[in-house]
């Protein structure tokens, strides 16, 4: 008789890892779509394009490179410092020139995202999952 609680546990957690990304995708692009354009109405549109980007990219980072190697702690480093990166990039972006350029903020989260993730990783084969 084979055990089917490790497939079945580890499907529940990519489920709660792939939920919590977009939860934190779209609190992340809806403030930082607040900054960039300064509108409340533009915001419920940084959410709309926060939750399927941190869903495939934190899905992506999750499964492949850091193969769930990414403790809890250290998710709330990746956090901070992919939110302080796209909230400080569209208020400089906004305020540089003139509110012109504060969507392109867009493209700095995803790419804080795969430093962080990468350069916060736990290096201990047995650090424990998400």
């Amino acid at each position: 008789m084979t055990d089917t609680r490790k497939p079945i546990a580890a499907i529940i957690d990519g489920i709660s890892a792939l939920v919590v990304f977009g939860m934190v995708g779209c609190g992340i692009g809806y403030f930082q779509a607040m900054i960039a354009f300064r509108s409340m109405d533009a915001s419920i549109w940084g959410c709309t394009v926060g939750v399927p980007a941190a869903v495939v990219i934190g899905g992506i980072l999750w499964f492949i490179p850091l193969h769930r190697h990414l403790s809890f702690s250290l998710f709330g480093k990746v956090v901070t410092s992919v939110l302080g990166s796209g909230l400080a990039s569209a208020f400089l972006l906004n305020a540089v020139s003139k509110g012109e350029l504060g969507w392109l903020s867009v493209f700095v989260s995803p790419a804080a995202l795969v430093i962080s993730a990468i350069a916060f990783r736990d290096k201990k084969a047995g650090a424990p999952g998400f």
